[in-house]
C-alpha cells in the first residue's frame, strides 16, 4: 500500500519507489527504482526518502537537461542506482555477465564457435569498458555501434599492442564490413537478452540496432557457375595431375552432395554405407565428429559421377592402412578439426585457378548444389535434407519422416553441370 507518492508500505516495512519517467526510459537497464527504507516507523521512513527522492530528481533533471559526456552519463546512472538498490546485480560488470552468458551456452557450441564468440566480447568489452551492467544504457549502445564501424577487421591480428582509442586515431584504416559490424551488435544484444532472460536487467539496450545492408543474402556467398564448376572437375580430375587424394576428393564431394567441408574432412570408412543397394554418406557425429547442428545428421547417396570417377576404388586402395578415416593425412585440431590445412589450400587452389571474387569460397559448391536442384524444380523439403537443413514446416518437420533413399537417389539424378 502507497502511503504517500513514493513511500511503499509492505509487509510491515517501508519502501522507496519511483517508476522512470517515460522520457528517461531509454537511458535506463530497469523499469523503477526501489530501495527498503529498513524501518516500520512512519515519520522515519519518510525523512529517509526525503533524501532519496531530493538525489533522484536532481539526476532525472541533470539528464534532461542533455549536457553531459557518455561517461558521466553512465557515471550518473550507476550511482543512482547503485544509491537506491541493494540488489545483488547492482555490482555485477560486464566481464562478469559474458562469463555467465559463455558459461550458460558453450555447451551448445562446437570449439571453433566458442573461439569466434570468446573474441566478439573481447572486442565489445574493450570498447564499452567494464563497466556495471546496470549503467549500460541506450546512447551507449549507440556510441558502440558508431565505433565498430570506424574499426577494421581482425584488429587484435593486424594491431596487436595497440588500444582501441590508438587504433581509432590512425589515418589509413579500411573499416570492417557491415555485415561484421551486425555481426557484433548481434552479439551485444544476445548478452544482454540473457541477462533480462535470467533477471539481472529490465530491458535489452541494444535491440533493433542493426545496420540495413543493401546486398540480399543469396549476394553474401555466390554460387560456382557452371563454367567454374566444370573448371574444378577438370583439374582435379587430369591424369597427369600429382595431386594429393584428399585434395582431389574432397572438392568432388562437395561438388556432387553439398556436404560441408568440415564434414567431408572428418569422415570415417564406417561413414561410407550401402543403404537399400545404395552407397551413401552417413552424415554423423560420432567418435571425433563434429556438426553444425542436430539437423545435419543424415544420409546423403553417393552421386553416379563420383562413383564413375572412382571414389570406391580409391577407399577399397586405402582401407588397409591402418587408418580408420578416408583422408589420413588431415591432421585434428580442436577449433577446426580436420579442415583446417584442406581449407588453406583450397583457398590458394581457388584464387589461383578459379576465381578471384572473394564471394566464391568452398561454400560455394553448397549454394551451387542448392540453385541447380532448385532450378529443376526439386521442393525446399527435399533440398533441405540433402543439405541438412531444419524443415521449419510443421507438417513436414514434426509429423513428415525422412525421405526415403530412392527419392533421394532420384532427387541426385538432377543434378549436373553443363
Amino acid at each position: 500500500m502507497f502511503i504517500n507518492k513514493h513511500i511503499l508500505l509492505r509487509n510491515g516495512f517501508f519502501y522507496y519507489r519511483v517508476v522512470i519517467p517515460n522520457d528517461l526510459k531509454q537511458l535506463f537497464p530497469l523499469r523503477e527504482i526501489k530501495q527498503s527504507l529498513g524501518t516500520k516507523d512512519r515519520k522515519i521512513a519518510e525523512c529517509h526518502a526525503f533524501g532519496i527522492e531530493s538525489k533522484v530528481q536532481q539526476a532525472f533533471s541533470i539528464l534532461r537537461s542533455g549536457v553531459f559526456s557518455q561517461d558521466t552519463l553512465s557515471q550518473l546512472i550507476s550511482s543512482i542506482i547503485q544509491k537506491v538498490t541493494r540488489h545483488s546485480t547492482a555490482q555485477l560488470n560486464l566481464s562478469d555477465l559474458i562469463s555467465k552468458y559463455i558459461q550458460h551456452h558453450e555447451k551448445e557450441w562446437v570449439p571453433k564457435s566458442k573461439m569466434e564468440v570468446i573474441s566478439e566480447c573481447r572486442l565489445l568489452l574493450d570498447i564499452v569498458g567494464n563497466r556495471r551492467i546496470i549503467a549500460i544504457t541506450r546512447p551507449l549502445m549507440l556510441e558502440l555501434r558508431a565505433t565498430l564501424e570506424k574499426l577494421p577487421p581482425n584488429l587484435y591480428k593486424k594491431f596487436p599492442q595497440q588500444s582501441i582509442n590508438e587504433i581509432l586515431s590512425l589515418s589509413d584504416i579500411v573499416p570492417m564490413s557491415l555485415t561484421s559490424v551486425n555481426k557484433h551488435i548481434m552479439r551485444m544484444g544476445a548478452v544482454l537478452r540473457y541477462a533480462v532472460r535470467e533477471g539481472l536487467l529490465y530491458r535489452n539496450v541494444a535491440e533493433s540496432l542493426m545496420i540495413p545492408v543493401k546486398k540480399s543474402s543469396d549476394e553474401e556467398r555466390c554460387a560456382y557457375s557452371d563454367e567454374e564448376i566444370c573448371k574444378v572437375i577438370t583439374l582435379l580430375t587430369n591424369c597427369n595431375s600429382s595431386l594429393k587424394d584428399e585434395r582431389k576428393w574432397i572438392a568432388l564431394i562437395g561438388i556432387f552432395s553439398g556436404m560441408r567441408q568440415d564434414e567431408i574432412c572428418q569422415l570415417y570408412f564406417e561413414d561410407i554405407q550401402k543403404i537399400n543397394d545404395v552407397w551413401c554418406f552417413n552424415i554423423n557425429d560420432e567418435k571425433d565428429k563434429k556438426l553444425k547442428n542436430i539437423s545435419s545428421r543424415r544420409i546423403v547417396p553417393i552421386h553416379l559421377s563420383l562413383l564413375k570417377l572412382g571414389l570406391l576404388t580409391y577407399i577399397d586402395n586405402i582401407r588397409g592402412e591402418e587408418c580408420e578415416r578416408l583422408w589420413p593425412q588431415l591432421t585434428f585440431s580442436k577449433i577446426n578439426g580436420y579442415s583446417n590445412l584442406y581449407g588453406k589450400w583450397f583457398q590458394r587452389f581457388n584464387r589461383k585457378y578459379i576465381t578471384q571474387d572473394k564471394r566464391k569460397v568452398f561454400h560455394s559448391f553448397r549454394h551451387s548444389f542448392a540453385n541447380k536442384l532448385k532450378q529443376q524444380g526439386v521442393s525446399e523439403s527435399l533440398i533441405a535434407e540433402l543439405m541438412g537443413h531444419k524443415n521449419h514446416s510443421i507438417t513436414m518437420g514434426r509429423y513428415g519422416k525422412k525421405y526415403e533413399i530412392k527419392m533421394l537417389v532420384k532427387t541426385l539424378q538432377k543434378l549436373s553441370f553443363n
